[in-house]
């Protein structure tokens, strides 16, 4: 079993918590979809899903689309922005830069965005940390890459993450991994 200490600040009680496997499917606690009531039970809401009240005005067929196409280029303007800062992680300009192929595939394909709060999620691509609920911080990308490529990982590894912080280390991690298993 490897393990990672990650340095995803301080405190209890951020969002993720502790427990078993972990993959890349979004950050714990951060607008995840929650799960069905009991046997017999009603069932509970998705938390990442928007109910409108009854009688509550909605948004017209075109205004939908409107937003869906601003959705979509933010997506885009986030997209570029990984490939940003992968190449910059990836530059001579570190005494130690990543050279790890699949390290830097995941760091494209992970969304840094969807792991920090709204209000600075443009800045989520800088490589410096953010921070995150309950005075933790969100570990700046080169310090997650370059622990990630220290680590060496071929694919059927079984990993325990201490400090889970936003969970985007885990959702790196459950990338190379078989296994992720993460406490705060």
């Amino acid at each position: 079993m490897s393990l990672l200490s990650g340095c995803n600040g301080t405190g209890a009680g951020a969002p993720g918590g502790s427990g078993g496997p972990s993959g890349s499917g979004g950050p714990s606690g951060l607008g995840g979809p929650g799960g069905a009531g009991g046997s017999g039970g009603p069932a509970e809401p998705d938390r990442g899903r928007l109910v409108v009240p009854p009688g509550a005005p909605t948004a017209t067929p075109g205004e939908k689309g409107a937003l869906e196409a601003l959705h979509g280029l933010k997506e885009l303007e986030y997209s570029r922005e990984r490939e940003r800062m992968v190449e910059e992680l990836a530059s001579a300009g570190f005494d130690a830069p990543i050279t790890s192929k699949r390290v830097l595939d995941v760091l494209r394909s992970v969304p840094r965005h969807e792991f920090v709060p709204p209000e600075v999620r443009d800045k989520s691509y800088e490589n410096h940390p953010l921070p995150l609920p309950e005075g933790q911080t969100i570990s700046q990308p080169y310090i997650v890459a370059l622990m990630t490529q220290l680590l060496e990982l071929k694919g059927g590894e079984k990993v325990l993450e201490i400090g889970t912080g936003s969970g985007y280390q885990a959702a790196i991690l459950g990338e190379l991994a078989s296994e992720v298993y993460t406490v705060e």
